[in-house]
């Protein structure tokens, strides 16, 4: 028999339990640093140890001279041969017992408070025997951290099945940090990791070639890298990679880049692009060839788009999803009236348009935009926060709620008229629809309680500040 013998039928450890001798197991002989793979692979079948490892009714049983050995060594010689399962619970009872028993069996685990080095560490050696995350969400605590650690983490996040979304996001993270654990994925070639949030984080154009070296060998689809400080040189890394990767979805709004190559953001999967700046990104110039693709969504917020970027949207029957936002060049009587053209013969597979930020409230500049959309659009979903419209607003737009199902008008000074307005309207529509009206000029509890007597209506966005 061999010296380690692994049961999971427990009656039978049990029975062999009964045959240890007694003085076995009063007189131990054997210390932990004594044993050595010669006396692991010993025959001696004299007297047998039975040690109870997980609750699940596995044992292991060693024919040997010591009933008293440690479990930590016993661990070493089992996972040596055959009981990876058991380390693997180990590793459990010791992340229950420091993060909690809950964290271990979730869909998803976020620490609230940044990890150290040394629960870092842990977390690095647990993630690969967890079946059930399916999301990490983690924070780290800056001070003194290990580079190593990161890319041990990286690689034992590769080896976790089960998890799909990253989180590691508003934590000003360095380069080193993110190419290490970047490195660490591409090591044991992840995949099953489709998304990727480093949004907020302190990644410049060196951590910007390292992660889209990375991310050619793993099958992620959706990566954030908005607010980071990486210029044209780190957007030229990206456009020289993107063909290879299998990225669906590219957030690279608010960094520093002036310039992007569109030609091989058209060549790639990718169907869903953030490029919003603050205004240095010359949007007019890309519109053409961005509207021309197959892309589905589009956000150029605050991106300096005029009147003749709009006219490229004519063309265009692919766009699902656009977000003019903040784009203030828009607020002209003769723009309005070419993005109501686009809307009524062009992007006429439009669902959803945001324009927050932009004044509408010009004479006639909200009606024409109201025109356009009933005139062919199949809009289903308006954001015009902040957009300085008045009580007069759905005197326009009052048709509009029977085709769209959610409307955001947040910020706007309707006040108690506008509000009870829109009320009105709803009640006619009859219909499921999602609304946030908060900073209205009305206090947020009257508004809740004027719409809560329409039971189809959902309210969101209410707990902002009026």
């Amino acid at each position: 028999m061999h010296p380690f013998t692994y049961y999971s039928d427990k009656s039978r450890a049990q029975r062999k339990k009964r045959n240890l001798p007694r003085e076995a197991i009063k007189n131990p002989s054997i210390s932990e640093d004594s044993i050595d793979s010669a006396s692991l692979d010993s025959n001696e079948e004299s007297s047998l140890m039975t040690v109870l490892l997980s609750k699940s009714g596995h044992y292991v049983v060693w024919n040997g001279q010591n009933v008293d050995l440690l479990v930590e060594t016993c661990l070493k010689a089992i996972t040596k041969f055959e009981s990876h399962e058991i380390a693997s619970r180990r590793k459990e009872d010791n992340w229950k017992q420091e993060f909690g028993v809950n964290s271990w069996s979730s869909d998803s685990f976020a620490v609230s408070s940044p990890l150290n080095s040394k629960e870092i560490e842990l977390l690095s050696e647990c993630i690969p025997h967890n079946k059930y995350w399916t999301e990490l969400q983690l924070k780290f605590n800056h001070d003194g951290l290990i580079m190593n650690l990161f890319m041990n983490l990286g690689e034992n996040m590769a080896l976790c099945e089960s998890l799909v979304s990253l989180d590691l996001g508003g934590q000003n993270l360095s380069d080193d940090v993110i190419s290490n654990l970047a490195i660490g994925l591409s090591h044991r070639r992840s995949r099953s990791l489709r998304k990727i949030n480093l949004c907020k984080n302190d990644i410049t154009n060196e951590g910007v070639k390292v992660l889209f070296e990375v991310l050619q060998v793993i099958p992620v689809e959706n990566l954030n890298l908005s607010f980071n400080n990486f210029d044209d040189i780190g957007s030229t890394w990206i456009s020289a990679s993107l063909e290879h990767t299998s990225l669906t979805t590219l957030n690279i709004s608010n960094n520093q880049f002036v310039f992007i190559n569109t030609e091989s953001i058209m060549d790639s999967k990718v169907t869903t692009l953030y490029v919003g700046y603050t205004g240095c990104l010359k949007g007019d110039k890309y519109m053409e060839s961005l509207t021309a693709g197959k892309l589905k969504s589009l956000s150029v917020e605050t991106c300096n788009v005029s009147e003749l970027g709009i006219h490229h949207l004519e063309t265009n029957s692919v766009l699902q999803e656009l977000d003019l936002s903040e784009n203030t060049l828009l607020q002209s009587h003769s723009t309005m009236a070419c993005l109501s053209k686009s809307l009524s013969v062009g992007a006429t597979s439009l669902c959803v348009l945001r324009l927050n930020g932009i004044p509408l409230n010009g004479t006639g500049v909200f009606a024409m935009l109201v025109a356009g959309i009933l005139g062919g659009a199949r809009l289903k979903e308006l954001y015009i926060r902040t957009c300085s419209l008045n009580s007069d607003v759905f005197n326009v737009a009052g048709p509009l709620i029977f085709q769209i199902s959610t409307l955001d008008v947040s910020g706007n000074p309707l006040g108690r008229c506008g509000v009870e307005q829109l009320h009105g309207v709803l009640v006619q529509a009859q219909k499921y629809f999602e609304l946030s009206a908060s900073n209205c000029g009305v206090q947020n509890e009257a508004v809740c309680n004027l719409f809560a007597n329409i039971p189809t209506v959902s309210l969101w966005g209410m707990d902002l500040q009026f």
